[in-house]
Order: structure tokens, then sequence, then C-alpha cells
């Protein structure tokens, strides 16, 4: 196990799930988080998150005199899995053991949102509908439309999709977990109350694994109020969001920090 990925025998003492053998060294607790600010349109942590590009912020040309109407685009790096995650279980990955391998993105949701809210891209030329102008193959894609989240799959699935219509309606926090092959997606109210929680296994999701497709797929491309690929697509009412790396997807049951802050 690589150096990074090893924790205190006492923190997996008191883990919550059942873990393999060698995963009882991992699973420490929460890492450190980077989190941005789109009522102001600014990173609102001194703290940058391995991994993550440089953030853009722009202003929003659509929806301008809305609140949260800051556009932010970002690109995450993933490691590659272990070899001995890849022989145990070489697709989907949910128990990745630390490093940079299963990111969790909380976003803080206005009452007063719409459009196109947030898109999470395996392409660099993702824009909506699970459409990448056939950059490439894994182009998977999650889409938050108004009250809708749809996950779009890749080209190696033409044409399916997973829709949470109307999750978003009454949802205050919205958590997603990206892994290889691996979503999870969580909403929440105002008091922390789950209201749909859906995991998501599939060699059509996410390719963060040095797939080869053209390019090596490490990366997803994330864009807030925004589309992953240009500013024809705005939104508005993601007011927060913050990033980390975790271990487990099922390690931490708490919700997101209520108000969404370090």
């Amino acid at each position: 196990i690589a150096e990074d990925s090893l924790a205190e025998d006492s923190m997996a003492e008191d883990s919550i799930i059942d873990k393999k053998p060698f995963f009882s060294r991992c699973c420490p607790g929460n890492s450190r988080a980077m989190s941005f600010d789109l009522q102001k349109g600014q990173v609102d942590s001194r703290y940058r998150l391995p991994g993550v590009g440089n953030p853009i912020f722009k202003k929003n040309t659509q929806h301008s005199g809305k609140n949260c109407s800051y556009l932010v685009d970002f690109k995450v790096t993933f490691d590659p899995l272990p070899y001995c995650i890849r022989d145990w279980n070489p697709q989907c990955t949910d128990r990745p053991m630390c490093g940079k391998r299963l990111l969790r993105l909380d976003l803080e949701i206005d009452d007063n949102h719409g459009g196109f809210m947030f898109n999470v891209g395996d392409s660099a030329t993702n824009n909506g509908y699970g459409g990448d102008y056939n950059t490439q193959k894994n182009d998977a894609e999650i889409m938050g439309k108004d009250n809708h989240i749809i996950t779009y799959y890749s080209d190696y699935c033409v044409g399916e999709k997973e829709e949470l219509l109307n999750s978003l309606a009454g949802a205050r926090y919205v958590t997603l977990w990206i892994g290889n092959e691996f979503t999870r997606i969580q909403t929440r109210n105002s008091v922390g109350t789950v209201l749909q929680n859906v995991k998501n296994c599939n060699k059509c999701l996410f390719a963060l694994n040095n797939q080869d497709d053209g390019n090596i797929n490490m990366d997803i491309y994330v864009a807030l109020n925004n589309m992953v690929l240009g500013t024809s697509r705005q939104g508005y009412g993601v007011c927060k969001a913050r990033l980390q790396w975790e271990c487990c997807e099922d390690r931490y049951l708490q919700p997101p920090f209520l108000p969404l802050e370090l």
C-alpha cells in the first residue's frame, strides 16, 4: 500500500464499514477540502486540493440578476488504481484506498435555482445531454438542470441514462462521489434529511484508470452554473461548492457541513 494510503490502526478500528483485509490500514479521517463561493466568484479557502486545476470564474451573461450566478470551470486529475485493486475489482471502484481516486463534491443550492446548474464530464467537450461533439468515446457526464439530475452514459452505451427527476426540488445540498466507473448522488434538504441516495456502477461511467481513448483517461471536468464546454448553456443557484478526496464513499454518513463552510 502506498505510504500516503496508510492510517493508524485506531482509525481503521473505528470504521463503520466492513473492509477487505488489505483495507484495514486505509480510511483515515476526511481529507482537507477546497471550496468555492459562487455568490462572489472566488475560491473560498486558502487550501488548494491536489489534482484540481486552476478554477476559471466568469460572470453570468444570461442570469446576471440572479443570486449565486457566477460560473466556474475546473479540471480534476485522478491517480490510477493500485494493482491490488485492479486485480480484485478491475471496474467499478467505491473503495479505492485513498490518494486521488474518489472525489467528493458538495454543492449548496439556493431555493431560487434553474437552468444548467452543474455538469461533471469525462470529456473536455461535454456540453449536456450526453454530447461532446464526438471528441471521444469515454464521454459520460452528470448534468443538473432545473430540478433534475441526469447521468448520461458514454458512447459505449449509446442512449443509456439514469434520470433523477425532480430530485432538486426542495434540495439544499447535493453531494456527488466520482470514481472509476462509479458514481453516487445524494440530495438533502435544509436540515440535512436525505431525500435521495443513488449509487451507480457501470463500465460506461467515468473512465479514470488510464483507459485508452486517444488521450489517456484520468481526468474529469467540472462546471458550476455552466456546462463544461463554452458558456452558451448557463444556470444559477449553485451558491457554494466544496471538493475533497475520500477513501470509501460510505465511510462517512454525516451530512455536508451545515452551512457548507470550512
